[in-house]
């Protein structure tokens, strides 16, 4: 787990990596945010291993989800665009 201080050296060090490739409209919050995304937290990683495992039970259980087809029909209803579109 990391501590403060180094998250705040790993946060420095991908900022000033990222700096000379940033678009102008980009601000340090958008850099930040694309280095959370890289560097979740342990709660982060703890939820999404914990999601991950109720889904693996879920399909050892025979749930197989919904299809592509079904999940554009619900997206469709949901935001009232014809399904397909």
């Amino acid at each position: 787990m990391q501590d403060t201080r180094s998250q705040y050296r790993s946060f420095q060090q991908y900022a000033e990596a990222r700096l000379p490739h940033v678009a102008p409209e980009q601000s340090l919050a958008d850099i930040f945010y694309d280095w959370l995304d890289d560097n979740p937290s342990i709660a982060q990683q703890a939820e999404d291993l914990a999601a991950i495992d109720a889904s693996l039970q879920l399909m050892e259980e025979g749930d197989r989800g919904i299809s592509p087809e079904e999940l554009d029909a619900i997206i469709a209803k949901k935001t009232s665009t014809p399904s397909g579109a």
